[in-house]
Parts: structure tokens; C-alpha cells; sequence
């Protein structure tokens, strides 16, 4: 027993972490890295034990005296996934959690949880600290006068309702269902993300906000307790290579200064600064924390968006934050890295982050990586004075957690009306909807607020549309309509077969960028084909500023994704090159029906082609360059012949879609592939292809 608990001792000793940081990379290390504070003590890989509740009983028993519970649970993962060690308890409301800790010597202490779903009560040693209301953000208590020199106790009671539906929930199952049941996914139970804490002497920081122009001017604003105890506030940033570019001291919690040359951050040039804040009592440091930032600024002009006063044409794709064991906590943190890459890889800038708060730990590697993010809250069902507030508080959290990350450049509000359903026609509505975007726009005027994506907009900087149909034909149509679009008018569009306004009642359009940001086609495998020629289409509209696939990856029962659940790949090398091709800055579309690429031998045909200029890069002049291949099978093998091939020049490249030429041919029964390279200055720019199919 004393050889046991030695190595315990042994064991907290060494998890507690106080060091220094010299890169940002090595923020990754800690729960939140755009705040970390090096004095802490991760808790996520004590020994856990677990007990349910299904008859609420604890509290009279008095369960947080216990030693011990009945099993042992693995940490950060819910209590109903597999790698929890539990695996059951889908619709069991209660479930205590138990570990020890020790600390050698008295000074203050933070508990911090990163995410609990739902409603969490605290005790150390037996004795009742607090509790917290709220599924997907972080908490903390002050722990210190609940802590003993030696070992600790540290119990937590989560209740999780059956019924979620007044409760921001956005993708977990209730019991009653959404009226979205049907793209509903399993519910995450319990602690579902990093515990740990932090030490401080007598004073602390709470926060700090970051407000940031490409001219090079920093503003930091300190949130600090016990700011009476601080004498002096030191501050040194640490460009993108290291370099101290900016140290100073000051006994304002306020502050600015400016740096010179600032690098920007975007999507291709992920440029972040390292901070380093310390709060003094003279020459002693009372607390250190560690923050990053990047310059960059988005605004909305000329029906585009622009990031760093540039146009940027968004090809974002829908991630929900799913993994098959542990529901919404991956095996590693090192997947939500990977998920960024898998999505970068295949040409795509952007995620939207549906119906979840992310782990911070994404963010991180957005930032780091080049991704731009649209987070949005999850939703309720059931409209109610109290679920109203409960969304409110966790929207304006979401903000206040995230706002310094770079990568973020969209607030989401609400989802196809979810939770509040008659939007379209509700005055009532209409008034919290405005309310609650000029909310967001006060707490964070530098990013784009979107009131409801999908349709029925109110007030909002981008007029997105949900656009799901198997016809070719609506499909052009539609995008034809919205490219349209002009002051004053609102559109009506079908979706999933039914009929949907751009904007509600008695609200028009205001020349926002229009994002097509949800659309997919077909189950399973055929996604990967269907989205090769819908973007195609898509990307024939000067006016469509940019899209959001759906989505990345399969969940569950929704065969939807690029990549499997497990994220295999769901297309071949052809396919992943083709999706490579429609998806960089500067491809060619071709005008044509992808669903009737069949012709008849012996008779003239021409296809449209055009170049789809959007990068920042000047291409005038540049060529078209295309060639038609005949691919005749035999036992020996493909035999490749050039057939026809021919050259478009252009003088002047604007951004967008210049005009389309017209390819003609005239060929013989056979198989054949049309090819297009942009060539500029001798280099290849970038090209696409597509195959053709001549009958007799």
C-alpha cells in the first residue's frame, strides 16, 4: 500500500506542467491553446470511477462522501461511447464521476472543465462548490478553500435530460424527437472534454480580447481578479519566426501598441503571433498565460466576400464533429488535425462547423493549418422564454471563447428556422432574429453574422441558401436566379421538394454575397461524382460567392460524406482529381449536363468551356489550351490518341467568369476524354477534364 501510494504521489507531481513556451506549436499541449496558463495540472488521465443513478438517489445518499464508485471510466470520452469503458446509458439521466488528486502546498486553484453535457454539481473533499448549466463550454471554480494539503477528492454529478428540445442541443437525439430527427446522431453523455487545473498566487487572468488591424495596431484588453494585487502588466509578442517584436510594461489593463509590417494571416500564408502576458507585484509574477493572434480582416463588398481586403471565393465543406467511438470526442486529438487536412488536401478553404461548438483543440489547428471556419451554436426545437435565454447564453459564450481565433470569420445564428419555426411569417420572430444579430455584431463587429442559414432571412451579411435537388435542371435554374438577384427583390427556391423564400416576409435582399451553403446529391458513393458537376455548375455564376458542401464525412445513418465514417476515402484517384481540379482557385467549368455526356457519333457538337478566375493572381494573358484524346480498349491495353486540339486566347483575365468559348468537334463512335489547360506566361496554371461518350 505505501509502495502504491508513493507512485501516486510520484504520478501528480509530475503531471503538473510549469514551464515556458517558445513557438505557438507547443500550445497544442494544453486544453484551450489560444489561453493557456503553464501552471496546471491535467486531470483527463487520473483514475476515474463511475456510477449511474437511474433512481436519483445520490444526493440523499450522500454520494459525493464516497471513496469510490462502481466501475472505471475512461476520460474525455462520453459515458455512453465505447471508449469510455461504459458504453450504455443513452437515456440515463445521471451519472456520478469520482477521482483523487494531490497538491503539496497551499495556493489558489482553478477547476476547469472544457465541456459537460449537461448540468454539472461540483464537490471537493465532500463539500459542495457549485454547479454549471450548459452542455458544449468551458467553467471553473475556485477551488481554494476547498483544498486540503495531501489528497483530494473530487466527485461530479451530471444530469443529462431525455428531452433536450428546449435545451441547445443541435444533433443529439432527444427523447421526445426534433421535428430533424431524422439527421439526428447519437447523444454525447457526460464529460466530453478536458478537466484540469490551474494554480495562481493570489491574482489571476481571466481572459483576454484581442482586437487587431492589418495596419499592425494591437489592442489588448485584460480581464484580471484581484486586479488590485497587480502592479505591473508585462507583455511580449513573438512574430511568426520567433522574434520578439514587441515587449512593454504597463499598469493598464488596457492597452495598444503597434507592430511594424504586420504578416497577415489567410488560408495560404497561416501567419500567427505568439503572446506572452505576466501580472506582477513588482518583480513577482503573480500569473503567466499564453495567447496567439493573427492579422486578418473579412468584410463584404462588391457581392464578395474579402479577406485582407482581397476577394476570396469560399469552398467550405460541412463537418459536424463526429466520430464513430466516441460520439463527439475522437480517439486523438491529433483527428481533429487530420479532419483539416483531409479537408485541405482536396482543395476546399473552409469548414462550417454544423450544430456543435468545436473543441478548442480544432480551432487550434485551424488557425495553425489555414482554414476559414462558420461556427455556429446548436439548436433547440422548442421555442420558450427559458430556451431562448439558454441559446442566447450560449451563443454569446461561443463568441467570447472563440472570438481571437484568425480562422473564424463567420458567426452562425440560427438553422432552417430551427426552434423558431414560423420565422418566415412571425413579427415577433423577425424582432428576436434582427435583435439577436445586431447582438453579435455589438460583442464582435470585425467577423460576418449569419441570421438563418438556409433561407427565411431577416438581417443578416451573407445570403446563404440550402439547396438540395437531383435535377440538373433546378439545379442550373436556381443558381441562374440567385445570380440574378438585386436590390429590393426575394426569390422563392425548392429544396428537398419544398418550396422555401430567400428572405421572409416583408424583408428583401441588400447585395449580400450569395453562399450556396448546404447542397449534396445522391447516397453513399455516388456523392463524389455529383458534387464534380454541381460545383462545375456552380462555379459558371459570377455572382455565387462561394459554397458549403455536404459534407466530409458519413455520420451513422447519413451516408452523405466524401470519406467514410472511419474516414476512408469513398473515391478513386480519378475522382479525388477531378474534386482537386473543380476545387482549385483557377480551374475551367464546362457548360454541359455531366448526367448526359453521351452523344451520337458523325454529328457537329460544341461544348462551352471557360476559365473560373478565382485566385488573387493577375493571369492577363493566358491561354485555353484543349485537346480531345480517343481511348480505345483492346486485349493490349488503352491505346491514347490525340484526335483534335486547338487554343483560346485571353487578353484580359477578370475575376470570376470572363466568357466561354466554344469547343467543336465532330467524331467518330468511341470513347473519348476532353482535356483544357489555363496556361500563363508557359506555366501551367491549372486545368480540368471530362470524359465523352460517341455512340454509332
Amino acid at each position: 500500500m505505501r509502495r502504491a501510494t508513493f507512485l501516486l504521489l510520484i504520478f501528480f507531481l509530475f503531471s503538473t506542467i510549469v514551464f515556458g513556451i517558445n513557438s505557438v506549436l507547443e500550445l497544442q499541449r494544453f486544453p484551450d491553446p489560444i489561453f493557456v496558463r503553464t501552471a496546471m495540472e491535467d486531470l483527463i488521465h487520473n483514475k476515474w470511477t463511475f456510477q449511474f443513478d437511474e433512481n436519483n438517489v445520490g444526493l440523499k445518499e450522500h454520494w459525493f462522501e464516497k471513496d469510490r464508485f462502481d466501475e472505471n471510466i475512461t476520460l474525455p470520452f462520453p459515458w455512453n461511447s465505447r471508449l469510455s469503458g461504459i458504453g450504455t446509458g443513452d437515456y440515463i439521466e445521471i451519472g456520478w464521476y469520482l477521482t483523487k488528486f494531490y497538491i503539496d502546498k497551499k495556493t489558489g486553484i482553478l477547476l476547469n472543465f472544457g465541456a459537460v453535457n449537461y448540468s454539472t454539481m461540483v464537490w471537493i473533499n465532500g463539500k459542495y462548490v457549485g454547479k454549471h448549466s450548459g452542455g458544449y463550454l468551458p467553467f471553473y471554480f475556485d477551488i481554494s478553500n476547498f483544498i486540503n494539503k495531501g489528497m483530494n477528492s473530487l466527485v461530479v454529478r451530471v444530469f443529462v435530460p431525455r428531452d433536450f428540445r428546449k435545451n441547445p442541443h443541435g444533433k443529439q437525439m432527444s427523447n421526445p424527437p426534433d421535428p430533424w430527427s431524422s439527421v439526428s446522431f447519437s447523444r454525447t453523455c457526460g464529460i466530453w472534454q478536458k478537466v484540469w487545473l490551474e494554480f495562481y498566487d493570489r491574482t489571476y487572468i481571466k481572459s483576454v480580447n484581442i482586437h487587431l488591424t492589418n495596419s499592425g495596431k494591437v489592442n489588448f484588453s485584460l480581464n484580471i481578479f484581484n486586479e488590485s494585487d497587480v502592479k505591473n502588466i508585462e507583455i511580449k509578442v513573438y512574430d511568426p519566426l520567433a522574434k520578439i517584436v514587441h515587449d512593454s510594461i504597463s499598469k493598464a489593463i488596457s492597452l495598444s501598441f503597434n507592430i511594424k509590417r504586420p504578416k497577415l494571416w489567410d488560408v495560404d500564408h497561416p501567419d500567427l503571433y505568439l503572446v506572452e502576458i505576466s501580472i506582477k507585484d513588482n518583480e513577482e509574477v503573480l500569473d503567466k498565460v499564453y495567447t496567439y493572434f493573427g492579422f486578418r480582416t473579412v468584410q463584404v463588398k462588391n457581392r464578395f466576400v474579402f479577406v485582407n481586403n482581397k476577394p476570396v471565393f469560399l469552398k467550405m465543406v460541412l463537418d459536424q464533429g463526429y466520430w464513430p467511438e466516441g460520439y463527439y470526442v475522437p480517439r486523438s486529438k491529433e483527428d481533429f488535425k487530420s479532419d483539416l487536412e483531409y479537408a485541405k488536401n482536396l482543395g476546399f478553404n473552409g469548414i462550417r462547423m454544423h450544430q456543435k461548438i468545436e473543441n478548442p483543440q480544432f480551432l487550434f489547428w485551424a488557425d495553425v493549418l489555414g482554414m476559414y471556419i462558420w461556427e455556429e451554436p446548436p439548436s433547440f426545437s422548442v421555442y420558450t422564454k427559458e430556451s431562448a435565454e439558454r441559446f442566447e447564453n450560449t451563443l454569446l459564450r461561443m463568441i467570447h471563447r472563440d472570438m481571437n481565433h484568425p480562422s473564424i470569420i463567420t458567426w452562425g445564428i440560427f438553422n432552417e428556422d430551427w426552434g423558431i419555426w414560423n420565422l418566415d411569417k412571425s413579427s415577433e420572430l423577425h424582432k428576436y432574429d434582427e435583435s439577436l444579430y445586431e447582438v453579435v455584431k455589438m460583442c464582435d463587429p470585425t467577423r460576418l453574422v449569419v441570421d438563418n442559414s438556409g433561407w427565411h432571412h431577416v438581417k443578416t451579411d451573407l445570403a446563404d441558401v440550402h439547396l438540395y435537388t437531383s435535377s440538373y435542371s433546378e439545379w442550373n435554374n436556381t443558381l441562374l436566379d440567385l445570380s440574378k438577384l438585386r436590390a429590393g427583390d426575394n426569390i422563392s427556391f425548392h429544396s428537398s421538394n419544398v418550396s422555401h423564400k430567400l428572405f421572409a416576409s416583408n424583408y428583401e435582399y441588400k447585395d449580400q454575397p450569395v453562399i450556396i451553403s448546404e447542397f449534396g446529391e445522391g447516397w453513399g458513393n455516388s456523392r463524389v461524382s455529383n458534387y464534380i458537376w454541381q460545383v462545375d455548375y456552380l462555379r459558371k455564376y459570377n455572382n455565387i460567392a462561394g459554397f458549403v458542401f455536404v459534407e466530409l464525412y458519413d455520420i451513422e445513418n447519413e451516408l452523405a460524406g466524401l470519406y467514410t465514417y472511419n474516414r476512408s476515402p469513398k473515391f478513386n484517384t480519378n475522382e479525388e482529381s477531378r474534386v482537386k481540379m473543380i476545387n482549385a482557385e483557377d480551374t475551367v467549368v464546362f457548360d454541359v449536363n455531366f448526367k448526359m455526356i453521351t452523344y451520337f457519333g458523325g454529328k457537329s457538337k460544341v461544348i462551352p468551356v471557360a476559365l473560373s478566375h478565382m485566385s488573387a493572381k493577375n493571369l492577363s494573358p493566358c491561354e485555353l489550351k484543349w485537346s480531345i484524346t480517343n481511348i480505345n480498349t483492346s486485349s493490349s491495353g488503352n491505346k491514347k490518341e490525340t484526335i483534335e486540339y486547338g487554343v483560346f486566347k485571353l487578353e484580359k483575365v477578370p475575376y470570376g467568369i470572363y466568357k466561354f468559348f466554344n469547343i467543336k468537334f465532330k467524331l467518330s463512335p468511341g470513347s473519348y476524354v476532353l482535356r483544357v489547360a489555363i496556361i500563363h506566361n508557359g506555366s501551367l496554371v491549372g486545368y480540368n477534364w471530362m470524359p465523352m461518350y460517341i455512340l454509332f
